[in-house]
């Protein structure tokens, strides 16, 4: 047999079995959806609570490295987070953009409910931390994070080392990540 007749002898697919299989695609895909967004619903949340540590972790590097107080704030009411460095005049000076949690992820209290109220945490040029919230001052502190899917992430910042460390709650128990 010639190769000119085996290319005769091939078939193409029928335009039925086009749509029987464009049918199943969408079948599949549609079933798959919903359990898409608890998973992304789950990456917005570890994003955000690696972004706000990175954030505290840069602080205190550029505490130690210029010499000068850094801190972050955290305005949990509007979610968003920022740096600042201490000027020469004591005043706190605005350093880049506003950082804001994406839509479904928020800081709460330690119970994941509710927001918990405007803090700052300083980092001296020794690498120390120090946390203010609202107007009192504490030596230690944890930031919550929480997702709409109900992941739950704690940020602890050591304040005798600046150390930054984010904890996953497994239901049970914080665990380190």
């Amino acid at each position: 047999m010639s190769v000119f007749k085996k290319i005769q002898s091939c078939r193409g697919i029928s335009a039925m079995e086009l749509a029987v299989v464009l049918a199943l695609i969408a079948i599949m895909s549609t079933m798959a959806v919903p359990y898409l967004g608890g998973w992304l619903d789950h990456y917005r949340t570890v994003g955000s609570s690696r972004e706000v540590a990175s954030t505290l972790q840069a602080a205190r590097i550029k505490a130690i490295t210029t010499n000068r107080e850094w801190r972050v704030v955290i305005q949990p009411s509007t979610g968003t987070f920022y740096m600042e460095q201490q000027g020469d005049n004591g005043q706190w000076i605005h350093e880049g953009g506003s950082k804001t949690l994406p839509r479904g992820v928020k800081f709460t209290d330690a119970g994941g409910n509710g927001t918990s109220p405007q803090l700052s945490i300083a980092f001296k040029p020794s690498g120390k931390a120090l946390f203010t919230v609202g107007a009192r001052n504490y030596i230690a502190y944890s930031v919550y994070i929480t997702g709409k899917s109900g992941d739950r992430y704690k940020i602890t910042v050591l304040s005798l080392t600046g150390r930054v460390k984010i904890y996953a709650w497994n239901g049970k128990k914080w665990a380190s990540t």
